[in-house]
């Protein structure tokens, strides 16, 4: 039976890497309101900021995929793709996102709930390979390597070939 660390785990990795981004984001609001402006969704989308956190969850996930380890993660295809996928529309967000910034004429809208949607897949994404990594680090890779030398040792002691 599977044990729920992993997840727990994950969750804890969770809310660290979230508050290194919610915590900015609470800042600027607090500024935005004791500057006496009115927070918009374009004042926290309009530079690309959610598209650059993108960038960064899917790169967590794909390190955590790629990472050499005894055993393969589940979904390792599906998860690869996905995180290049995730790559690419979190550059091309901040792209065009970064050419509104400078003077060039864009549709917010285009940036703005993309982007943060964009942020809520690449955080599932992540917490998803998070948790099947700490899962693929439960077995007992020393336990396995013992059990392997026992039934070599066995077979030896029997004069068995393999």
């Amino acid at each position: 039976m599977r044990s729920t660390r992993p997840w727990i785990d994950a969750l804890v990795w969770l809310a660290y890497a979230l508050s290194g981004i919610i915590l900015p984001i609470i800042a600027s609001v607090i500024f935005v309101i004791a500057s006496q402006l009115e927070p918009t969704l374009e004042g926290f989308t309009s530079g690309g900021q959610f598209a650059l956190y993108s960038a960064g969850m899917w790169t967590t996930a794909s390190y955590l995929i790629a990472r050499p380890a005894f055993s393969r993660l589940r979904f390792t295809e599906v998860l690869v793709l996905v995180t290049f996928a995730g790559w690419f529309l979190s550059a091309v967000f901040f792209v065009i996102a970064r050419f509104g910034a400078n003077g060039g004429r864009i549709n917010q809208t285009v940036v703005q709930w993309p982007t943060v949607g964009l942020f809520m897949l690449s955080t599932v994404s992540a917490f998803l390979v998070v948790g099947l990594d700490k899962r693929r680090a439960e077995v007992d890779i020393l336990g396995l390597r013992q059990a392997d030398q026992d039934t070599l040792n066995k077979a030896f002691d029997k004069g068995e070939k393999n």
